[in-house]
């Protein structure tokens, strides 16, 4: 019985003021409410940590939204002293896919490519703006890093997205 146990801890044992001791079933009671509103509490405690994910991230591919980039890049790009790519893809062909064998196929499309750029680029902020459109910011390797280093990233993040893949039924979601 906590409440009974901390009351009559803060009380010296005397009874609370204005009012009588509660009996144990009322205690009991009591307990089993604060329980209840402990759960509620950590309930809504997670619903509101999965609204603000939800809120910086794409629904389909969890990588960050157009908001969360923007948010983070102006931090990233003003950080330390290795300098800082943009890269902004845009998928040539797309919409004949999503024509031609439907939105889960282009669905399947978008997941595989956002996979792939977040597996190049590792923990880089990688996002997809929308659509067919993903954008990176990836961070020289090295402060003494050559000012082309930016190509190296952008062919390996080609070379990445490039290959050849067959749709399955999976998805990122």
């Amino acid at each position: 019985m906590r409440i009974l146990d901390s009351a009559a801890a803060a009380t010296g044992g005397v009874p609370p003021a204005g009012g009588q001791l509660r009996t144990e079933a009322d205690a009991a009671r009591l307990q089993a409410r604060i329980d209840q509103l402990e759960a509620h509490v950590h309930q809504l405690e997670q619903e509101r940590k999965t609204l603000r994910w939800m809120a910086g991230h794409d629904a389909l591919t969890g990588l960050a939204n157009r908001r969360l980039f923007h948010s983070l890049a102006p931090t990233l790009l003003r950080g330390d002293e290795r300098s800082t790519a943009v890269l902004i893809l845009d998928l040539n062909g797309f919409k004949p896919i999503n024509d031609t064998y439907g939105h889960d196929a282009g669905d399947e499309v978008l997941c595989v490519i956002a996979r792939r750029m977040a597996a190049c680029l590792g923990d880089h902020l990688v996002a997809r703006f929308g659509g067919d459109e993903f954008a990176a910011l990836p961070c020289a390797p090295r402060a003494d890093a050559s000012e082309a280093w930016w190509h190296e990233v952008a062919a390996s993040l080609s070379a990445a997205i490039a290959p050849r893949w067959t749709w399955r039924a999976a998805s990122c979601r």
